[in-house]
């Protein structure tokens, strides 16, 4: 500096003070970690950037912002460190946003580096069971008929499955192992559309459906038995267990044998129908008859009755049943069983006078009595007895055989 008076006269001082001049501003700093969509099982983050430069002033601190959204309306956190890495503790979950910048001792500051984001996720994938459980009965696929949603707001979904096994409490055999419901859910934060699963795998019966979901983290949630899949597609089975009644029969009480089972939704009816032929052939003896209706047996095992004042004599019954289930499905079967009927005693036909000859040595076979069975049985043996009066006291004689295993409807000859 210097000064000069009126009459010219000067002083000079050199180096009075000095000016610092930077309006450069530093480097913008690079993100080194986290990385751009680091996925993290912890609250607790270490951040860590370049050091800036800066040639003229130096660098004086650095700026991070953490963010839920983007553009960074609203912060989190915030911090203005003097180094180039900081570690943030209690941070929240979900997908975080964050950036950096430098100061330079003159006040100038850099640009923000790129925005990186990342994800913290400590918590599983939620699973929420919409679906009414059991189901209704099904008789066909449904397709995609279940309203189970999947849900994770952290890190996002990876893989969503479901199993069918046979028994609850996850036991039973497994009809379908884990399989996923959809591919590729690549982070999405929830699934909320019906799906579907392998109708094929399941059973006739219940099925226990379990489910289980994925994060990108790693982290999982598993709901056993979330719900009961009813299927029935078969038709009742018949279980014949009576052969034809080869016992000729004279009056009702006889039950038979022909059981009824339905795995699904249950047997709703049974009936039986008699006819003089095979396979519901010749004449209708009795139409379909119930032997139970409006029930939902899963298994009837009661023996049973006909109406055996409808039965033919002289004939052979055929009995046929059929059954239905509660979806209408049916399943016919032809000829379970037969039945014999005979409520017609044997006639006698006595041709035969009064023997009016005194015999002194046996006569041999001249008496004409007939038998005779018109009922169907046919005759298996016929007898005689003699008696002192006409009192049936058969005192000169008891019952004896005349004829044994005869099989046939007549017998006439003399004896």
């Amino acid at each position: 500096m210097r000064a000069i008076d009126l009459l010219g006269q000067t002083s000079t001082y050199s180096d009075v003070f000095y000016i610092l001049k930077d309006t450069t501003p530093p480097t913008i700093p690079s993100i080194i970690s986290p990385s751009d969509g680091f996925l993290s099982s912890t609250t607790t983050i270490s951040f860590d950037w370049s050091d800036s430069s800066d040639l003229r002033s130096g660098i004086l601190e650095y700026f991070i912002s953490i963010s839920t959204s983007q553009y960074f309306e609203n912060l989190i956190y915030s911090s203005n460190p003097i180094n180039s890495a900081l570690t943030v503790y209690n941070l929240q979950e979900g997908k975080l946003y964050w950036k950096v910048k430098a100061k330079d001792k003159a006040g100038n500051y850099s640009l923000y580096s790129s925005t990186y984001s990342f994800y913290i996720d400590i918590s599983s994938p939620i699973i929420i069971n919409n679906q009414i459980s059991p189901t209704q009965w099904y008789l066909t696929d449904p397709g995609a008929a279940f309203d189970i949603d999947f849900q994770d707001l952290s890190s996002g979904l990876t893989t969503i499955e479901y199993r069918i096994r046979k028994g609850a409490n996850d036991t039973g055999t497994i009809l379908k192992d884990w399989t996923q419901i959809i591919p590729d859910l690549n982070g999405q934060n929830s699934y909320t559309n019906n799906w579907a699963l392998d109708f094929n795998s399941a059973v006739d019966g219940l099925n226990y459906v379990s489910v289980r979901a994925y994060d990108r983290i790693g982290l999982s949630s598993t709901s056993i038995d979330s719900f009961i899949l009813r299927k029935d597609t078969s038709s009742p089975n018949i279980i014949d267990n009576q052969s034809g009644d080869d016992i000729w029969r004279n009056n009702s009480g006889t039950t038979y044998n022909v059981d009824f089972e339905d795995l699904g939704i249950g047997v709703s009816t049974a009936q039986y129908k008699i006819t003089s032929l095979p396979n519901q052939a010749g004449t209708i003896i009795k139409d379909w008859t119930d032997i139970f209706t409006n029930q939902n047996y899963s298994s009837y095992t009661n023996d049973w009755q006909v109406d055996f004042f409808a039965l033919q004599e002289t004939a052979t019954n055929y009995v046929s049943v059929r059954a239905w289930d509660g979806l209408g499905s049916s399943k016919t079967l032809n000829d379970v069983f037969y039945i014999l009927k005979d409520t017609t005693k044997p006639t006698i036909s006595d041709n035969q006078p009064d023997d009016n000859i005194w015999r002194n040595t046996d006569p041999g076979p001249i008496y004409d009595v007939d038998f005779a069975d018109l009922g169907g049985s046919k005759l298996n043996n016929v007898q005689y007895c003699a008696s002192s009066s006409t009192s049936l006291t058969c005192d000169i004689k008891p019952w004896t055989n005349i004829a044994l295993n005869i099989g046939a409807t007549y017998y006439t000859q003399n004896w």
